[in-house]
Protein backbone atom coordinates (compact mmCIF):
# COMPACT_ATOMS: atom_id res chain seq x y z
CA UNK A 1 0.00 0.00 0.00
CA UNK A 2 1.37 3.39 -0.97
CA UNK A 3 1.90 5.92 1.82
CA UNK A 4 -0.86 8.44 2.49
CA UNK A 5 -0.33 11.60 0.48
CA UNK A 6 -1.16 15.05 1.76
CA UNK A 7 -0.97 18.39 0.02
CA UNK A 8 1.87 19.37 2.36
CA UNK A 9 4.19 17.47 0.03
CA UNK A 10 3.21 18.08 -3.58
CA UNK A 11 3.93 15.40 -6.21
CA UNK A 12 7.25 15.83 -7.98
CA UNK A 13 5.44 16.80 -11.19
CA UNK A 14 3.94 19.79 -9.34
CA UNK A 15 7.13 21.07 -7.75
CA UNK A 16 7.42 23.89 -10.32
CA UNK A 17 6.83 27.37 -8.92
CA UNK A 18 3.19 28.34 -9.40
CA UNK A 19 0.25 29.72 -7.42
CA UNK A 20 -0.14 26.49 -5.38
CA UNK A 21 -0.67 27.00 -1.66
CA UNK A 22 -0.02 24.52 1.14
CA UNK A 23 -3.00 24.67 3.53
CA UNK A 24 -1.29 22.49 6.16
CA UNK A 25 1.41 25.10 6.59
CA UNK A 26 -1.21 27.84 6.90
CA UNK A 27 -2.71 25.78 9.72
CA UNK A 28 0.70 25.45 11.31
CA UNK A 29 1.10 29.22 11.07
CA UNK A 30 -2.22 29.54 12.90
CA UNK A 31 -0.90 27.40 15.78
CA UNK A 32 2.35 29.37 15.86
CA UNK A 33 0.75 32.81 15.91
CA UNK A 34 -1.69 31.61 18.60
CA UNK A 35 1.29 30.69 20.81
CA UNK A 36 2.93 34.08 20.25
CA UNK A 37 -0.22 36.18 20.78
CA UNK A 38 -1.36 34.22 23.83
CA UNK A 39 2.08 34.71 25.37
CA UNK A 40 1.80 38.48 24.93
CA UNK A 41 -1.90 38.82 25.76
CA UNK A 42 -2.56 36.14 28.40
CA UNK A 43 0.44 34.66 30.22
CA UNK A 44 4.18 34.27 29.82
CA UNK A 45 3.83 30.61 30.82
CA UNK A 46 2.85 29.81 27.23
CA UNK A 47 5.98 29.08 25.13
CA UNK A 48 5.70 31.95 22.66
CA UNK A 49 9.30 31.36 21.60
CA UNK A 50 8.19 28.01 20.20
CA UNK A 51 5.77 29.84 17.91
CA UNK A 52 8.52 32.10 16.57
CA UNK A 53 10.82 29.11 16.07
CA UNK A 54 8.08 27.33 14.13
CA UNK A 55 7.73 30.38 11.90
CA UNK A 56 11.45 30.13 11.19
CA UNK A 57 11.09 26.47 10.17
CA UNK A 58 8.10 27.22 7.92
CA UNK A 59 9.87 30.11 6.20
CA UNK A 60 12.99 28.02 5.67
CA UNK A 61 11.01 25.18 4.11
CA UNK A 62 8.95 27.41 1.81
CA UNK A 63 11.90 29.43 0.56
CA UNK A 64 13.96 26.29 -0.03
CA UNK A 65 11.05 24.68 -1.90
CA UNK A 66 10.57 27.74 -4.14
CA UNK A 67 14.29 27.86 -4.91
CA UNK A 68 14.36 24.13 -5.73
CA UNK A 69 11.32 24.59 -7.98
CA UNK A 70 12.83 27.55 -9.83
CA UNK A 71 16.13 25.73 -10.31
CA UNK A 72 14.33 22.66 -11.64
CA UNK A 73 12.13 24.72 -13.96
CA UNK A 74 14.71 27.16 -15.38
CA UNK A 75 18.11 25.78 -14.43
CA UNK A 76 19.02 28.99 -12.63
CA UNK A 77 18.05 31.32 -9.77
CA UNK A 78 16.96 34.85 -10.67
CA UNK A 79 18.23 36.81 -7.68
CA UNK A 80 16.61 40.06 -8.79
CA UNK A 81 13.18 38.46 -9.05
CA UNK A 82 13.71 36.57 -5.77
CA UNK A 83 14.46 39.71 -3.79
CA UNK A 84 11.64 41.67 -5.47
CA UNK A 85 9.20 38.92 -4.44
CA UNK A 86 10.46 39.06 -0.85
CA UNK A 87 10.18 42.86 -0.84
CA UNK A 88 6.60 42.81 -2.13
CA UNK A 89 5.63 40.10 0.36
CA UNK A 90 7.06 41.74 3.49
CA UNK A 91 7.58 45.45 3.05
CA UNK A 92 4.11 46.95 2.39
CA UNK A 93 2.76 45.99 5.83
CA UNK A 94 5.99 47.10 7.51
CA UNK A 95 5.83 50.53 5.84
CA UNK A 96 2.17 50.89 6.84
CA UNK A 97 3.03 49.97 10.44
CA UNK A 98 5.93 52.45 10.59
CA UNK A 99 3.83 55.27 9.15
CA UNK A 100 1.02 54.58 11.60
CA UNK A 101 3.44 54.36 14.55
CA UNK A 102 5.07 57.69 13.65
CA UNK A 103 1.67 59.34 13.11
CA UNK A 104 0.42 58.23 16.52
CA UNK A 105 3.65 59.39 18.18
CA UNK A 106 3.32 62.81 16.55
CA UNK A 107 -0.33 63.02 17.54
CA UNK A 108 0.51 62.15 21.17
CA UNK A 109 3.61 64.39 21.05
CA UNK A 110 5.67 61.39 22.10
CA UNK A 111 9.38 61.12 21.30
CA UNK A 112 10.41 59.50 18.03
CA UNK A 113 13.61 57.49 18.12
CA UNK A 114 15.08 57.46 14.61
CA UNK A 115 17.36 54.49 15.19
CA UNK A 116 14.40 52.30 16.13
CA UNK A 117 12.43 53.28 13.03
CA UNK A 118 15.51 52.73 10.89
CA UNK A 119 16.12 49.31 12.46
CA UNK A 120 12.65 48.21 11.34
CA UNK A 121 13.01 49.47 7.78
CA UNK A 122 16.54 48.09 7.31
CA UNK A 123 16.17 44.87 9.31
CA UNK A 124 18.67 45.31 12.11
CA UNK A 125 16.11 45.40 14.92
CA UNK A 126 17.53 42.13 16.29
CA UNK A 127 20.94 43.73 16.85
CA UNK A 128 19.37 46.84 18.37
CA UNK A 129 17.26 44.64 20.65
CA UNK A 130 20.39 42.78 21.80
CA UNK A 131 22.22 46.07 22.40
CA UNK A 132 19.29 47.39 24.43
CA UNK A 133 19.23 44.21 26.49
CA UNK A 134 22.90 44.60 27.35
CA UNK A 135 22.39 48.29 28.21
CA UNK A 136 19.27 47.59 30.25
CA UNK A 137 17.14 49.73 27.95
CA UNK A 138 13.80 49.13 26.23
CA UNK A 139 12.30 50.20 22.92
CA UNK A 140 10.53 53.55 22.87
CA UNK A 141 8.26 52.40 20.04
CA UNK A 142 6.24 49.13 19.94
CA UNK A 143 8.59 47.34 17.52
CA UNK A 144 9.29 44.20 19.54
CA UNK A 145 8.20 41.67 16.87
CA UNK A 146 10.66 43.03 14.35
CA UNK A 147 13.68 41.34 15.93
CA UNK A 148 12.50 38.01 14.52
CA UNK A 149 11.55 39.52 11.16
CA UNK A 150 15.10 40.87 10.93
CA UNK A 151 16.48 37.38 11.55
CA UNK A 152 14.24 36.00 8.80
CA UNK A 153 15.34 38.67 6.36
CA UNK A 154 18.98 37.78 6.99
CA UNK A 155 18.12 34.19 6.06
CA UNK A 156 16.39 35.36 2.87
CA UNK A 157 19.50 37.29 1.93
CA UNK A 158 21.75 34.22 2.09
CA UNK A 159 19.30 31.45 1.15
CA UNK A 160 19.82 31.60 -2.66
CA UNK A 161 23.61 31.51 -2.43
CA UNK A 162 24.04 27.70 -2.26
CA UNK A 163 22.09 27.43 -5.51
CA UNK A 164 24.45 29.86 -7.14
CA UNK A 165 27.61 27.94 -6.26
CA UNK A 166 26.38 24.36 -6.67
CA UNK A 167 23.65 22.41 -8.40
CA UNK A 168 20.85 21.20 -6.17
CA UNK A 169 20.28 17.51 -5.50
CA UNK A 170 16.72 16.35 -6.15
CA UNK A 171 17.03 13.84 -3.32
CA UNK A 172 17.34 16.75 -0.88
CA UNK A 173 13.90 18.01 -1.91
CA UNK A 174 12.52 14.52 -1.31
CA UNK A 175 14.20 14.52 2.09
CA UNK A 176 12.37 17.74 3.02
CA UNK A 177 9.06 16.25 1.94
CA UNK A 178 9.46 12.97 3.82
CA UNK A 179 10.14 14.69 7.13
CA UNK A 180 7.65 17.53 6.80
CA UNK A 181 4.85 15.17 5.77
CA UNK A 182 4.70 14.03 9.41
CA UNK A 183 3.59 17.53 10.40
CA UNK A 184 0.37 17.35 8.40
CA UNK A 185 -2.90 16.41 10.06
CA UNK A 186 -6.57 17.18 9.79
CA UNK A 187 -6.51 20.09 12.28
CA UNK A 188 -3.99 22.06 10.24
CA UNK A 189 -6.21 21.81 7.16
CA UNK A 190 -9.39 23.22 8.70
CA UNK A 191 -10.62 26.43 6.97
CA UNK A 192 -10.33 28.54 10.13
CA UNK A 193 -6.74 27.40 10.70
CA UNK A 194 -5.81 28.10 7.08
CA UNK A 195 -7.44 31.55 7.25
CA UNK A 196 -5.70 32.54 10.49
CA UNK A 197 -2.45 31.22 9.06
CA UNK A 198 -2.77 33.58 6.12
CA UNK A 199 -3.40 36.46 8.53
CA UNK A 200 -0.48 35.43 10.76
CA UNK A 201 2.07 37.87 9.30
CA UNK A 202 -0.22 40.86 9.88
CA UNK A 203 -1.26 39.53 13.29
CA UNK A 204 2.38 39.22 14.31
CA UNK A 205 3.24 42.74 13.23
CA UNK A 206 0.19 44.57 14.61
CA UNK A 207 -0.65 42.73 17.85
CA UNK A 208 2.00 44.48 19.95
CA UNK A 209 0.76 47.89 18.82
CA UNK A 210 -2.79 46.91 19.81
CA UNK A 211 -1.52 45.83 23.23
CA UNK A 212 0.46 49.05 23.56
CA UNK A 213 -2.59 51.29 23.12
CA UNK A 214 -5.25 49.16 24.82
CA UNK A 215 -6.16 50.85 28.15
CA UNK A 216 -5.17 48.96 31.29
CA UNK A 217 -8.00 50.54 33.25
CA UNK A 218 -10.60 48.08 31.96
CA UNK A 219 -11.05 44.65 33.64
CA UNK A 220 -8.34 42.16 32.73
CA UNK A 221 -10.70 39.57 31.23
CA UNK A 222 -12.47 42.18 29.09
CA UNK A 223 -9.15 43.66 28.03
CA UNK A 224 -7.87 40.25 26.92
CA UNK A 225 -10.97 39.63 24.80
CA UNK A 226 -10.69 43.09 23.27
CA UNK A 227 -7.02 42.48 22.48
CA UNK A 228 -7.83 39.34 20.48
CA UNK A 229 -10.83 40.86 18.70
CA UNK A 230 -9.08 44.13 17.85
CA UNK A 231 -5.92 42.38 16.69
CA UNK A 232 -7.93 40.13 14.40
CA UNK A 233 -9.83 43.10 12.97
CA UNK A 234 -6.64 45.10 12.34
CA UNK A 235 -4.93 42.05 10.83
CA UNK A 236 -7.89 41.49 8.48
CA UNK A 237 -7.68 45.08 7.27
CA UNK A 238 -3.93 44.79 6.86
CA UNK A 239 -4.14 41.51 4.95
CA UNK A 240 -6.99 42.33 2.59
CA UNK A 241 -6.09 45.98 1.94
CA UNK A 242 -2.29 45.81 1.91
CA UNK A 243 -0.94 42.27 1.66
CA UNK A 244 -3.20 40.70 -0.96
CA UNK A 245 -2.76 43.33 -3.70
CA UNK A 246 1.01 43.11 -3.34
CA UNK A 247 0.90 39.31 -3.19
CA UNK A 248 -0.64 39.40 -6.65
CA UNK A 249 2.13 41.68 -7.87
CA UNK A 250 4.78 39.51 -6.19
CA UNK A 251 3.67 36.38 -8.06
CA UNK A 252 4.28 38.08 -11.38
CA UNK A 253 8.01 38.11 -10.59
CA UNK A 254 8.26 34.32 -10.43
CA UNK A 255 10.79 33.08 -12.92
CA UNK A 256 9.59 31.02 -15.90
CA UNK A 257 11.71 29.47 -18.66
CA UNK A 258 10.49 32.14 -21.11
CA UNK A 259 11.07 35.06 -18.75
CA UNK A 260 14.53 33.81 -17.74
CA UNK A 261 15.70 34.39 -21.34
CA UNK A 262 14.59 38.03 -21.37
CA UNK A 263 16.78 40.98 -20.56
CA UNK A 264 16.12 41.95 -16.89
CA UNK A 265 14.91 45.44 -17.82
CA UNK A 266 12.51 44.08 -20.44
CA UNK A 267 11.15 41.53 -17.98
CA UNK A 268 10.63 44.17 -15.29
CA UNK A 269 8.85 46.61 -17.64
CA UNK A 270 6.52 43.89 -18.96
CA UNK A 271 5.73 42.69 -15.45
CA UNK A 272 4.94 46.06 -13.92
CA UNK A 273 2.94 47.32 -16.91
CA UNK A 274 0.82 44.15 -16.97
CA UNK A 275 0.30 43.55 -13.27
CA UNK A 276 0.48 46.83 -11.35
CA UNK A 277 -2.98 48.20 -12.30
CA UNK A 278 -4.69 44.95 -11.34
CA UNK A 279 -2.61 44.49 -8.19
CA UNK A 280 -3.48 47.92 -6.84
CA UNK A 281 -6.99 48.18 -8.21
CA UNK A 282 -8.60 44.84 -7.52
CA UNK A 283 -8.72 42.01 -5.05
CA UNK A 284 -6.89 38.89 -6.25
CA UNK A 285 -8.47 35.47 -5.93
CA UNK A 286 -5.44 33.61 -4.60
CA UNK A 287 -3.28 34.16 -1.58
Amino acid sequence: MSPLRTNLCLPETRMAADDETIPCLDGLRAVSIALVVCTHFVTNEIPGGLGVTTFFFISGFLIARLLFAEWKSTGRIDLRAFYIRRFLRLYPVIVAYVIFTIAVALWLRAPIKTVEITSVLFYFANYLYAANQLAGETFVHPIGPFWSLSVEEHFYFFAPLPFIVARSDSTLASHFCRHLRRLANVILNTPIAVWIGRLSYSIYIWHVLVDHFMPHSIPAAVRTILLFVTTLAVACASYYLIERPFLRLRKSFRTTPERSKMHPVTSLVLTVSAELPEALGGMPVHQ
